[in-house]
């Protein structure tokens, strides 16, 4: 009889174990999804001059690494505000893998910037890395990492 139960109790152990394995892979691309979709949103907040947008989705000590530049919110909002107001920035990105870890993630992507003005097109390239660390339940970008790529291709918009 106590044969029995230890292989009934192992059995049940062997199962869960495979059944915590499976949502846990489930939950893992889930929040991959969500870190994408933070550093999505972060850009598009940039774009739109958010700045309480962009605080939100980074820790208060957040820090950009950028070609030899080092920035934090406050300095990379100062920057921003220096463009026109007629100016039209936006992102579109090439993930190439996101990582999740409990509380941490990490993504790697390339990121194509297009700055629009009354008379010119900027395309700008970039190849960048974000770290992120989950707060209150939201992912928030913590450490960046930036280089561009080639020059800026600038052309005469008529």
């Amino acid at each position: 009889m106590k044969t029995k139960q230890i292989i009934c109790t192992a059995l049940l152990f062997i199962f869960l174990i495979n059944c915590t394995d499976k949502v846990e892979k489930v939950d893992k691309e889930a929040e991959k999804i969500k870190v994408q979709n933070t550093l999505t949103t972060y850009f598009n907040s940039l774009s739109q001059r958010d700045w309480d947008g962009i605080r939100a989705l980074s820790t208060n000590d957040f820090i950009l690494l950028e070609n030899g530049l080092v920035w934090n919110n406050d300095s990379l909002i100062n920057a921003m505000e220096l463009y026109q107001s007629g100016t039209e920035i936006s992102y579109s990105f090439d993930f190439h893998k996101t990582e999740v870890y409990d509380s941490m993630a990490w993504i790697f992507y390339h990121n194509t910037g297009t700055v629009l003005t009354d008379t010119t097109e900027i395309k700008i390239q970039w190849v960048e890395s974000v770290n992120f660390i989950k707060e209150g339940g939201k992912w928030k970008a913590c450490f960046a990492h930036s280089t561009m790529v080639g020059q800026p291709k600038v052309t005469k918009r008529e």
